[in-house]
């Protein structure tokens, strides 16, 4: 379930962006709760709660950057949305690490496009695996270079060095991440296309440093993912 704020004090604008998002989300079949909100002072109270915030440079007469500014002090993980009708506030919104600014009108195309890279980063920083035979926590995908299988195990290979051995075949992964930006770059390894730096004929180059051989088999399906990947993150 995504939990999304709407921060604005025009009726109309409020209206217009929450059909933007409605559209948007229900395409995709994204599970989501959308509340809204014009007092620049309750904000501070509950932003902590959503996954993003659509932030008007402009509520009740207070600037937006200064709400975005105090909202960072305490909440660093929810991704801020700037809408304003003035091109102005552009520069201003780096200020608050917004992911993106909205110039209204807004176009359903423009908005669609520009939502599906963000939500692509979105479920890939904040998914994971949760399987207790393996972890009592989650296992972030952001965090998995590449899962390879040996001796009738597989084992999750984490950014930090750490293994993780798991009962399952290489299979049953690829089937569970197939969705989630990993492909097959040899019989024996599933690897996390966003953690490839670059790729030769016949290697992969994560990275970290680490090589793995890409088989004849697998180069062309591999090599259209990782683009795809890399296209769809941009």
């Amino acid at each position: 379930m995504v939990k999304i704020l709407i921060v604005e004090d025009d009726i109309n604008d409020r209206n217009s962006l929450d059909y933007l998002l409605r559209s948007f989300l229900s395409s995709r079949q994204i599970e989501y709760e959308i509340d809204f909100l014009n007092d620049d002072k309750e904000i501070l109270k509950i932003s902590f709660v959503y996954d993003f915030i659509f932030l008007d440079m402009e509520v009740n007469s207070k600037s937006g950057i200064e709400i975005g500014k105090e909202i960072r002090k305490s909440n660093a993980h929810s991704h801020i949305i700037i809408t304003s009708s003035f091109q102005k506030y552009l520069i201003e919104g780096y200020a608050i690490n917004a992911d993106r600014y909205f110039l209204k009108p807004i176009q359903q195309s423009h908005f669609n496009m520009e939502m599906e890279n963000i939500f692509n980063r979105y479920f890939h920083n904040d998914l994971g695996i949760m399987d207790p035979k393996l972890s009592k926590s989650k296992i972030y995908f952001k965090d998995v270079l590449y899962i390879d299988f040996s001796n009738r195990k597989s084992f999750i290979k984490l950014e930090n060095g750490k293994d993780i051995e798991t009962p399952y075949t290489l299979s049953y992964w690829e089937e569970k991440l197939q969705d989630n930006y990993f492909c097959k770059c040899n019989r024996y390894f599933l690897v996390n296309l966003l953690k490839v730096d670059s790729m030769n004929r016949t290697e992969v180059f994560l990275e970290n440093g680490n090589i793995l051989d890409l088989s004849r088999k697998y180069r062309e399906s591999f090599e259209k993912k990782w683009i795809e990947s890399v296209q769809n993150t941009i």
